[in-house]
């Protein structure tokens, strides 16, 4: 178009990124800087808000722009990391509305996709995975000592055997000797 263009620009950037609105720079294609007429920036808090930045500028006729920004990553917590931390972390697209004639344009850029500094996932899981055995291998002991009978076994002798069976034979006598007796009377 040989119309200049006011552009706003809009982005959202999550808290795990920060800003560094210092580095700022909108440049041209022959590089040169371009006169930003309005800037908002509502910094991120922690595991609250993203952080917000507004701009508005000119775009000559004919002309590209460029907008980059250096970002400061953020430690996260290991339950912050989603499923696939090696995948990277996604930062959406921005928006840019174009105001042409009497018509506002709506236009989104590519989303980001920012690696972050990812932990050795494999500690708490060897961590777990140890603290578990030993809970399982005390529990079974426990349980073990809890729920079966110990009694001590004295080995027989020969002598210790035969008086048992010495000791059955005379019970097994003294009930035939009683049935005898009983019969009789009758």
């Amino acid at each position: 178009m040989d119309v200049n263009l006011v552009v706003n620009y809009m982005d959202l950037v999550p808290w795990h990124f920060r800003l560094l609105v210092h580095t700022m720079k909108v440049v041209k294609s022959d590089g040169s800087n371009v006169e930003i007429s309005f800037m908002n920036y509502v910094p991120s808090q922690d595991r609250v808000r993203p952080s917000t930045l507004q701009l508005e500028f000119t775009v000559p006729a004919l002309e590209t722009m460029e907008i980059s920004i250096k970002i400061r990553k953020v430690l996260l917590k290991w339950t912050e990391h989603p499923p696939d931390p090696h995948h990277g972390h996604s930062c959406g697209p921005s928006l840019v509305y174009v105001d042409v004639g009497n018509t506002t344009h709506r236009v989104y850029s590519e989303p980001l996709l920012i690696q972050l500094m990812v932990p050795d996932f494999s500690m708490p899981y060897n961590v777990l995975c140890l603290s578990c055995t030993i809970m399982t291998i005390g529990y079974s002991a426990a349980q073990a000592l809890a729920t079966k009978r110990y009694m001590f076994v004295m080995k027989k002798t020969l002598k210790d055997k035969l008086n048992i069976k010495i000791d059955s034979l005379k019970a097994k006598l003294l009930s035939v000797i009683k049935k005898a007796k009983t019969t009789k009377t009758e």
